[in-house]
Parts: C-alpha cells; sequence; structure tokens
C-alpha cells in the first residue's frame, strides 16, 4: 500500500512539471495534503491492525518438560525442532562424555499434544557448536567443546537428516572450533568462522564444505572475528560480517580454496 501511493505522488508530481500553470499549484499542493492525509490515515490503521496482532493470542504453560537444556534449537524442514545441547553447560557431563540432543514434534498445530524425543548421544561434546542447514534440510553442526574453563573448540562436525532423525558424523576440520558461525553460501557451500580453537585462541581462518568433497584447506581471513560473529550472505555472494564489534567487515567468498 506504502509503495502504491508512493508511485502516484511521483507521477502527480512530474507528470505536467513544464506544462501546469503557476496558478495550479494550490491544487497540487492541496492533492499533496490529501496524500498525507491518507498515509496518516493509513499509517493510523495500520499501528492499529498492529497493535491489535500484538495482543491477540495466549502464552500457555506446557504440561510436558524441555527434557534437555535448549542450547542450541533450528525448526526442519518436517515441521519439528532440533534441539543440540551438548553437555548443557555441565561440566561433569562433559567429563562424563555426555552429549545430548532432541527433537520436538510440535503436535500438528496444537503445541500442548507435542512430543520431545532424545536422540542417540553424541560421540562428543557438541555444546556451543555452531550449525547451517543445507539446501536439502540437513543440518550441519560444526564443532563443539573439546574443553572447559578455559574452553577449547572441537574440530568434528556431524551432520543431522531431518527424515531419518538421526545424526552421521563427517569429516573433521582443520581446527577446533567453540562458538563457530556457519552460514549457507548460495552455491550450497557451508561456510565456517570464527571459535575458539583446539588451544583456545580464536581461529580466523575460514573453512568452505561442499558436498561431495568436505572440507576446503583453511583460509585465513582478512580480519580477526568475534566469538559467534554475525555472518550475513550478500546478493553478489560476499559475507558480510556486521557485529559483534563496533567494526564491520567483508569477506570476499570467490577467493576460496576447493576442497581437500
Amino acid at each position: 500500500m506504502f509503495f502504491s501511493f508512493a508511485a502516484v505522488f511521483v507521477k502527480l508530481g512530474n507528470r505536467r512539471r513544464d506544462k501546469i500553470p503557476t496558478a495550479t499549484s494550490g491544487g497540487i499542493c492541496r492533492a499533496v495534503a490529501l496524500l498525507t492525509i491518507s498515509l496518516g490515515v493509513l499509517g493510523a490503521v495500520s499501528e492499529k491492525a498492529l497493535a491489535q496482532a500484538q495482543v491477540t493470542g495466549q502464552w500457555v504453560t506446557l504440561t510436558y518438560p524441555m527434557p534437555i537444556n535448549p542450547i542450541h534449537m533450528g525448526l526442519l524442514h518436517t515441521g519439528k525442532v532440533l534441539i543440540v545441547a551438548g553437555s548443557e553447560n555441565n561440566p561433569t557431563e562433559h567429563k562424563a562424555k555426555i552429549s545430548k540432543a532432541a527433537v520436538w514434534y510440535l503436535g500438528g498445530g496444537n503445541i500442548t499434544q507435542g512430543t520431545i524425543t532424545r536422540t542417540p548421544d553424541l560421540t562428543w561434546d557438541v555444546f556451543c557448536n555452531g550449525w547451517a542447514f543445507f539446501p536439502d534440510g540437513r543440518c550441519l553442526v560444526i564443532g563443539g567443546t573439546a574443553q572447559y574453563d578455559p574452553f577449547y573448540g572441537d574440530p568434528r562436525t556431524t551432520v543431522f537428516d531431518p527424515l531419518t532423525e538421526k545424526f552421521s558424523q563427517m569429516q573433521y576440520m582443520a581446527h577446533g572450533r567453540w562458538y563457530a558461525t556457519g552460514i549457507v553460501l548460495p552455491d550450497g557451500r557451508i561456510m565456517a568462522f570464527s571459535g575458539y580453537s583446539e588451544t583456545g585462541a580464536i581461529d580466523n581462518q575460514v573453512e568452505f564444505y561442499t558436498v561431495g568433497s568436505g572440507w576446503s584447506a583453511p583460509l585465513t581471513a582478512p580480519f580477526s572475528p568475534k566469538l559467534y560473529p554475525w555472518l550475513h550472505v550478500l546478493t553478489d555472494g560476499r559475507v558480510f560480517n556486521s557485529g559483534g564489534s563496533p567494526n564491520s567487515n567483508m569477506f570476499n567468498t570467490s577467493t576460496s580454496p576447493p576442497g581437500r
């Protein structure tokens, strides 16, 4: 609606700019005023609609508990939710090699009828992993916790298949990653960046996972990232790092090396 009004305004202002006598300028002003009033009314109606949307609905405490600490959650294309917790921020569980995950069925539209099913524990602690979804809907889980306090990253990766609801361990990365960010690129590759390495230092190397050929050789980024950097893919394929520091950065993925 706003774009339609804007289009009318442009045509009104430009249609006869060189032919309208000065005496008609008052008519144009009145038309602009009417448009302004219309936009104001539309804005008021929109605000009222938004206010109604904000007060419509109801929060409900579910009758069933979350069986694990939901560290990382994501909606699958099946309509279920993947929950990856690892050791749940519990160093005792980490030492006991407990690494939890679960699948949440949302009840087919009635979440009160939902169920949460634990998957078999993973073979390493995926606490504080990074992840990203392949275009086919599978979830690539990147890294995790090799050691608590100070935290060291794990180099392992695994893929969750929403259809089989099972994890399959994949190729190791070149370095461990704890608090890494994963992001899918327009060509289907997944980019892994940042995170504490296996030595506890922030990993400023970028790795790319390609289906069929695995992880690329690591490529050193032209800037040092923060943990869990905020990454966004631009339309030209470059990756924009918008936070979490006052500085923003750009990474050109076309310079990435092939799979190793």
